[in-house]
Formats: C-alpha cells, structure tokens, sequence
C-alpha cells in the first residue's frame, strides 16, 4: 500500500463541521507548520472548457488571501507534473516523500478534481480536494462538497457572501447575481473552501525553558564581557 493511498483512507476519519460544509482537518497545528504548497491545476472531465483552470484560479486567490502560506500554481498538463504525480502514487515510504518534496520544491501538494458542475438556471459544483503534507506523510486536510445555488442553505450563504465580499467590489447589485453568474459563484465557493482552512500555532516555549534560555544568555553576556 502506497503512502498516498494512506494518506487517502485517512479522509475516514473525523470530520469539522462549518455551516453547510463537511471537511477533514485532524491538527490544525499542521497547516501553521506548512511553510509552501503547490496548488496543482483541478481535474475535470466535463464539457465546459476552461472550468478546470478558471476554478483553481479561483481557490488560488482565496487560498493566499488566508496568507496561511507561500502557494504556487501548476498547470496539469505540465509534463514534468504528470511524471511527479505519478511517482507519487507509488511513494511506499518517508524517503520516497523526501524526494517528492524536493523535486515540488514545496511542504505539502494541493490536489483534487471537479466531480460535478451545471450551469444556470440550477448552477451546481462539486469538488473534491486533498492538501497532502509531503514533510510529515500524511493528508493534512481534505474537502469533498456540492455546493447548489438552489438549496436554500446556501442560498442564505451565498446572500450574506455577496454583501460582505462582492457588493462592495461591484456596487449595490442584486445577490441573485451570484446565482446565475459563474465568475461568481466561483468566488463563492473558493471563499467558503478556504473558510475551512483552519490553522493553529504551534505551543509556545514552556516558560520554565525561556527562562533558562534568558540565564544562559545573561551568564553568556557576562563571560563575554
């Protein structure tokens, strides 16, 4: 069993909650700990050209507007990409990741597909997305929703969005607009996939340790002078 096919069977474990949204986040701690990630370009199947790239760029922006860490984006028909992804579904140990991560140049790869999507009049999206932790070995979140303009829970979302995030960009427009319009109800979701990227810092120094830390410092000062 490969490394990632754990990482993947690790999605079965406990979920956070937020309105609407179910995702995995097992340590928070993780995210604050992940200096670089690179985001690799959606997967889509689909008939709508374009929608892989336009809803990665999407998360992208709101991805760096959490400034959780240093994100880059590659395109998935990157040749030089494809041959890594590979390589990485047959990582079997800790050493494979090491050399994975060096060749991404990154802490951790952001990966996942767009299972679903419709246009208006009952716009739909669905994704799928991993953010794999190449230093530690593991899937430090994933996310796997549809999100439906005509569910009326997020209907109610999406109004109170368009107030506090689009409005005022684009002036006193109806919120129905995020509705029927696909940039955004991009925007939409990438806000609300980003909402769910919670980071915590790691513990901070034991008091008793800094303050040793200061002694030596001090006694150092002294024998230097």
């Amino acid at each position: 069993m490969s490394v990632l096919a754990a990482w993947a069977c690790g999605g079965c474990g406990p979920e956070v909650e937020q309105p609407g949204i179910g995702f995995y986040l097992p340590r928070p701690r993780d995210l604050a700990r992940i200096k670089r990630v690179v985001l690799v370009e959606l997967v889509y199947d689909g008939p709508y050209a374009g929608m892989e790239w336009e809803t990665t760029q999407a998360l992208a922006k709101a991805i760096e507007a959490r400034n959780l860490f240093h994100l880059e984006v590659a395109r998935g028909d990157d040749p030089e990409l494809k041959e890594l992804l590979h390589r990485a579904q047959g990582c079997k140990t800790l050493s494979d990741l090491g050399e994975l991560r060096k060749a991404f140049k990154c802490d951790a790869v952001l990966v996942g597909s767009i299972r679903q999507y419709e246009p208006y009049p009952h716009m739909q999206i669905g994704l799928y997305l991993q953010l794999l932790d190449l230093k530690r070995g593991r899937l430090a979140w994933g996310l796997e929703h549809t999100w439906d303009a005509m569910d009326r829970a997020t209907e109610a979302r999406i109004r109170e969005f368009f107030h506090r995030q689009v409005a005022k960009d684009r002036g006193p427009l109806d919120w129905q607009m995020a509705a029927v319009s696909p940039s955004v109800f991009r925007k939409y979701v990438a806000h609300e996939v980003a909402a769910t990227l919670r980071s915590e810092p790691p513990p901070a120094e034991p008091a008793r340790n800094s303050f040793f830390a200061l002694v030596k410092k001090t006694f150092r000062r002294i024998r230097d002078n």
